[in-house]
């Protein structure tokens, strides 16, 4: 075994610490010698034993370890030699390994406690909703026995969207009221049934989809449409939410109504009331915006109601007396070359007295600390346990609202309770979910496995790639021409997210925020992100590493817009909106099977290629504002990775998974003046030899030289996760370490089974796409929707309800 080279910063350091437990000892000494001298007495004999004895072993065991007492997480030297047994247990511990741990174990318990028999599924029910299941119930459980569907019992969603109609005062008959009014509005369209026949009513509203989501639900009856009575659904014929209700209103709604089952009251009162759609505009039109009425929905104590004031300032400022858009937006959007604010990282909209200035080490306020999200200057990294719809508070974090699109809708909602069923629904509004036409049909742009030219549904895609565990080439896999998927993180898109009510603030969009955050270029303008993973070489324990984002994005990220979409709306227009992004050609659906990570975006509304990634043998990480159908029946951590509102922590996932690319790698350590690496011999180990040597297996994607012994990458990063109650973080501990010779391009490896547990998830998004998310399981509950439907606009709820 070749010999250990020991450098000269590791030897002086040895010496001090020698030098001073030395005179540490010599201290005690003479302090355990005046003690006797003077006291002479038992406790003092005691304290005097006690100090001898501590400063006997202190001495041994920092002579043992020259870095005790040392803080050397952020600034260690890879120089400095330092040698440990190795474990793989602390890895165990890790956010994302509990994360995943705990989401397979919810899941197959969620599985394992579905009904079993009818009886068994009224039960559940009644104890559930404290109510009987409608009338057809049994007919229902029939259909679900003879399609094989698995979730009998988890329809809490649906239940949630369905209770403010069972308090609405006036029974059914105001339903059906509601119904019939909402249906005279453009771009609401009516899914009628009548003696077991599906129709779509129309009102002339036409855009590029005509009618496809009444169009979508009316298919989705055919199974069963004869077994339901007549009704009528009102679909929304926009992909954004409608219906925003204040907090007041549904407050007097709940407290008018008794039992809500046999709430048969047909107070005809409401006849007298002024009809809130008599002078209804379909859009705003300088009249409001959704965020203005989406924050009424906030209780009246919450800062989305205390302090609307001082949050509006910053939208705003006084000309002539005149509201107008506030300066620093609109040098940006006019494109003044006298802005001196970098585009990149938009202004505080909370404070308009707020500037960007540079900070000593070049770089700018990122958009991150305007919005008070964790930045990554902290060693804490957090990751959240399930999507922005659910972490993310509003009401208590109002200045948020910027960095998401549906707030800023051209649409105009609607203010009272009226029936409108969408495909999603983001916290706030009022809409009933039903399941997108985008995921119940089949097209050539939201569909996995579409034949166009057969017009046939394949079970395997033409363009997967296999995953592949085979070594990849120096470039860690990144080559165009490999046959395996490759290592980085993949997103087309166009440039929707949000309308222009009020003007000015594309920018801070979530998808305009995910290219200019992770498709940057900017080493002098950004700070660097801190990736915080395993030392697999030493004690299995955390290191942290310093990356600029610019070296990141290169190496991990394939992030672009594809098509610019309404670029009036971006300030300064077309021109400045193609300076300021990333835009690449636009590629089939089928080019994203090339790739191991599918990042999920939402644009105007939810994303509408969520169930194709899942079918797919990649794994999506989404982030999304946005509930759907299936949001009682999928896990996340098993069957995909979710992702917080800022995406901060998305590098950490990369790491914790696939380790540091060894291009990222040769720009950190710039050429190996950092630590060196000696070549493939086995037996080039440093210490005394008894340390283990992790080896890279076919679990490691990384496809490394055996030889490399450098310690691990991967685990996690800060994440802006608004949710401290329910966030997985972790602090790294500190290390160092020895001094080797490392080749050029040779990455540092994440978790032990990273790629191994990357897989698995693809593999149980693909399953439960297989077997939970399939167009069957759309019409199951669609069935169960349209029962439940049925019950609320009758005039006797009791009679619609089912009895055994």
């Amino acid at each position: 075994m070749k010999s250990r080279r020991v450098s000269f910063t590791f030897r002086r350091r040895r010496r001090l610490l020698f030098f001073r437990c030395i005179l540490l000892f010599l201290i005690l000494w003479t302090v355990h010698t005046v003690i006797h001298y003077y006291a002479g007495c038992s406790e003092s004999h005691v304290i005097s034993n006690f100090c001898i004895g501590f400063s006997i072993p202190s001495l041994f065991f920092s002579l043992a370890n020259p870095f005790l007492g040392s803080s050397k997480f952020a600034t260690h030297d890879p120089n400095e030699a330092e040698t440990r047994t190795i474990t793989q247990d602390s890895w165990s511990t890790q956010p994302i390994t509990r994360l995943m741990s705990v989401a397979e174990n919810r899941f197959r318990t969620k599985l394992e406690s579905q009904s079993k028999s009818l009886e068994a599924a009224v039960a559940e029910y009644r104890r559930r909703f404290c109510m009987s299941p409608p009338k057809g119930f049994d007919k229902w459980w029939e259909f679900t026995q003879q399609y094989d569907i698995i979730m009998i019992d988890e329809y809490d969603g649906m239940m949630r969207d369905l209770q403010p109609f069972y308090d609405v005062k006036g029974g059914g008959q105001e339903i059906r009221k509601r119904i019939a009014a909402v249906a005279s509005l453009p771009s609401i369209d009516l899914v009628r049934i009548r003696g077991g026949v599906p129709s779509v009513q129309a009102d002339g509203y036409v855009d590029t989809e005509v009618s496809a989501r009444a169009k979508g639900l009316r298919s989705m009856l055919g199974k069963f449409v004869k077994e339901l009575p007549d009704m009528d659904f009102p679909i929304n014929a926009k992909a954004e939410g409608r219906v925003i209700v204040p907090w007041e209103k549904r407050q007097e709604n709940s407290s008018t109504t008794g039992d809500s089952v046999n709430n048969n009251n047909n107070d005809n009162n409401n006849n007298t009331r002024v009809d809130p759609l008599a002078s209804f505009k379909p859009d705003w039109k300088g009249e409001g915006n959704v965020w203005d009425a989406w924050r009424r929905t906030c209780p009246p104590n919450t800062k989305a109601r205390r302090h609307f004031s001082s949050v509006r300032s910053g939208m705003y400022t006084m000309d002539n007396g005149l509201p107008s858009i506030h300066p620093m937006l609109k040098a940006y959007r006019d494109n003044d070359p006298s802005n001196p604010y970098d585009p990149y990282h938009p202004f505080d909209p909370t404070n308009p007295q707020s500037k960007l200035q540079k900070h000593s080490d070049g770089s700018i306020t990122t958009s991150r600390e305007l919005l008070s999200l964790p930045t990554s200057t902290t060693p804490q990294f957090t990751f959240s346990p399930n999507t922005p719809y659910h972490d993310q508070s509003f009401c208590d974090d109002p200045h948020l609202h910027y960095t998401q699109g549906h707030f800023f809708s051209d649409w105009r909602t609607l203010g009272e309770l009226y029936p409108v069923m969408s495909p999603a629904r983001a916290s706030g509004f009022s809409d009933i979910k039903i399941p997108s036409h985008y995921y119940y049909g089949s097209t050539a742009r939201y569909t996995y496995g579409w034949d166009a030219e057969k017009g046939e549904l394949r079970e395997v895609d033409k363009d997967e790639v296999a995953w592949d565990t085979v070594e990849n080439d120096a470039t860690n896999g990144n080559d165009s021409n490999s046959l395996h998927k490759l290592n980085k993180i993949f997103w087309r898109g166009a440039t929707t997210g949000g309308g222009n009510e009020p003007a000015g603030f594309a920018p801070m969009y979530q998808r305009h925020r995910a290219v200019r955050d992770l498709a940057s270029d900017f080493n002098a303008l950004v700070q660097g992100v801190e990736l915080t993973g395993f030392d697999a070489y030493h004690d299995g324990g955390l290191y942290h590493l310093s990356v600029p984002y610019s070296t990141l994005n290169k190496g991990i990220m394939d992030i672009a817009f594809m098509q610019a979409t309404s670029p009036g709306q971006y300030p300064g227009g077309l021109k400045k909106l193609l300076n300021d992004y990333r835009f690449d050609e636009g590629v089939p659906l089928g080019h994203h099977w090339k790739y191991k990570y599918l990042l999920d975006i939402d644009g105007m509304s939810y994303s509408g290629r969520f169930m194709a990634f899942l079918a797919s043998d990649s794994v999506p990480i989404k982030s999304t504002v946005y509930e759907e159908f299936f949001g009682d029946w999928i896990e996340p951590w098993l069957h995909y990775i979710p992702l917080s509102a800022g995406y901060e922590e998305i590098y950490n996932i990369f790491a914790y998974f696939s380790g540091i690319p060894g291009e990222v790698v040769e720009q950190v350590y710039n050429d190996s003046d950092t630590y060196d690496y000696e070549g493939d011999n086995d037996s080039d180990d440093y210490g005394d030899g008894n340390e283990q040597v992790y080896n890279e297996d076919e679990d490691d994607d990384g496809g490394n030289d055996v030889g490399l012994r450098r310690g691990g990458g991967g685990g996690g990063g800060p994440s802006n996760s608004t949710s401290e109650s329910k966030s997985y973080t972790s602090t790294p501990t500190s290390t160092s370490y020895p001094r080797r010779t490392r080749r050029r391009n040779t990455m540092i490896p994440g978790a032990p089974d990273g790629d191994a547990r990357l897989h698995r998830i693809a593999l149980a998004g693909k399953q439960w796409k297989k077997t939970i998310g399939r167009t069957v399981d759309m019409e199951a509950y669609v069935y169960r929707l349209a029962l439940e439907w049925a019950r609320l606009c009758s005039d006797d709820r009791e009679v619609m309800s089912y009895v055994v």
